[in-house]
């Protein structure tokens, strides 16, 4: 066993303990393949995995538009409200972050493990839900730039 996978055993440990399903499932699926499977299927996990996973994502939260739940009079007046302006102003500054975030995960591989520890932490301490972690890379590549940390 590589310390990689002592790592996600570790991860899976915490993410039960912690409450946070989400990443104990993630670690126990991810140990699973590393057992099972040949190296190049990990590689591709790596390489697609996240731009699969933004792609689900988008899709769950574009689905009551599908299902014909909010219809274009709703979005335009939404829009048009103060909530909606802010949403829309909070949504562009979390596309950036994301954006920031992708690029450390892909630079700084390893900051997923403070990432997850984090989020582990806000569930099972702050009464927090497990969030994706690429706002929070997001944030924390924000922090890095400003605090100069390399």
């Amino acid at each position: 066993m590589n310390d990689g996978a002592i790592v996600l055993l570790l991860v899976a440990a915490a993410g039960l303990m912690g409450g946070n399903q989400l990443v104990a499932i993630a670690a126990a699926v991810l140990l699973l393949i590393y057992a099972a499977a040949p190296a190049p299927i990990l590689s591709w996990i790596g390489q697609y995995s996240v731009q699969a996973g933004i792609l689900l994502m988008t899709i769950g939260l574009l689905s009551p538009f599908a299902a014909g739940k909010i219809g274009l009079g709703e979005v335009v007046s939404t829009l048009l409200a103060p909530p909606g302006v802010v949403a829309v102003l909070i949504g562009a500054v979390a596309s950036y972050l994301g954006f920031g975030g992708l690029n450390l995960m892909m630079v700084r591989p390893e900051v997923m493990v403070g990432l997850v520890v984090g989020s582990i932490l806000g569930v099972s301490l702050l009464g927090g839900i497990p969030t994706g972690p690429l706002v929070a890379a997001g944030f924390t590549a924000l922090l890095y730039r400003l605090l100069k940390v390399s």
